[in-house]
């Protein structure tokens, strides 16, 4: 799906159990194994991990104000893709795409509900509360979804 994402930015978010921090250094980022690391790889224009102690629904002031400084450090690029349930509850981009396994936590639920489509295993997520959304079990036509909606948005 990333190869569809050439260029882009992403802002990567992940709880932490210390202080909120922004990372940028290239090194830190293409660590082996570290998903920011595949973005890179994948062709992303640049990369920015966010890690924070906050979740969405906690004193979240200083995890918004490093997430609006993340975006604005990506907002010159042709799109964002946002990863992490708090980013996105707080960021609340245009398009919101599920990535889902068989069981999904609850905290990851509102999250779920703003999505327009889903991608993953559990066809009963794409009928949740009153939105009925797409499913798709392939990558690639999730992507062009994806490209289709940025395109109408524009």
């Amino acid at each position: 799906m990333l190869k569809h994402l050439q260029g882009w930015g992403v802002l990567k978010f992940t709880k932490t159990d210390i202080y909120t921090s922004i990372i940028e250094d290239e090194e830190t980022l293409r660590e082996e194994g570290k998903d920011t690391a595949r973005y890179l790889a994948a062709g992303a224009g640049k990369v920015i991990w966010v890690r924070s102690p906050h979740k969405c629904h906690d004193d979240d002031a200083d995890l918004e104000e490093a997430l609006l400084l993340a975006v604005s450090k990506l907002s010159r690029l042709p799109g964002i893709l946002v990863e992490g349930n708090s980013a996105i509850e707080l960021l609340k981009p245009d398009i919101v795409i599920f990535i889902s396994a068989k069981h999904i936590k609850n905290t990851a639920l509102r999250v779920l509900d703003m999505a327009h489509a889903v991608l993953g295993e559990d066809p009963e997520q794409a009928e949740r509360g009153n939105k009925k959304r797409i499913r798709f079990d392939h990558e690639e036509r999730c992507a062009e979804y994806i490209l289709r909606l940025v395109h109408e948005r524009l």
